[in-house]
């Protein structure tokens, strides 16, 4: 049920906020969406709801019209399944601390001493394994 829609159009690119879960999708003349909110990027990214435990506090997701569903996301969780996240998922150890790309948003600041690990295309994640606490940037070209 969706409690109310706006739509408005600034600079060229439509926005729309679903007020139900405080998500709000960007659509741009290029059919590309950028979708903010932790829940909603949490769901696009795992393709389901969080589990109990796993408490999502930030999110956005871009993803493109393309067919090979190329994506860019940033998501900040915490979770009990954290510690083993890397090593069931393939990653490895980074060799040295990533750059943050320009275009993260703002809570994107994962804090100096978090086990940084790193996937396929350039893809990062910054976990303290001691508190569950992940910093998340996949990316899908």
């Amino acid at each position: 049920m969706i409690i109310s829609i706006s739509l408005s159009i600034y600079a060229g690119v439509k926005i729309i906020e679903k007020s139900i879960d405080k998500t709000i999708s960007l659509i741009t003349e290029a059919d590309d969406d950028i979708h903010l909110g932790g829940l909603d990027t949490y769901r696009y990214w795992a393709e389901r709801e969080p589990s109990p435990g796993t408490k999502v506090l930030n999110g956005q997701y871009k993803s493109s019209s393309h067919f090979t569903q190329e994506y860019v996301m940033y998501l900040e969780l915490e979770a009990k399944w954290a510690k083993s996240f890397a090593k069931d998922s393939g990653l490895h150890h980074a060799e040295s601390n990533p750059d943050i790309p320009n275009d993260a948003p703002k809570w994107f600041n994962p804090p100096k001493g978090y086990e940084i690990w790193e996937g396929s295309q350039g893809s990062t994640y910054f976990i303290n394994s001691n508190t569950g606490h992940m910093f998340i940037y996949e990316v899908q070209f």
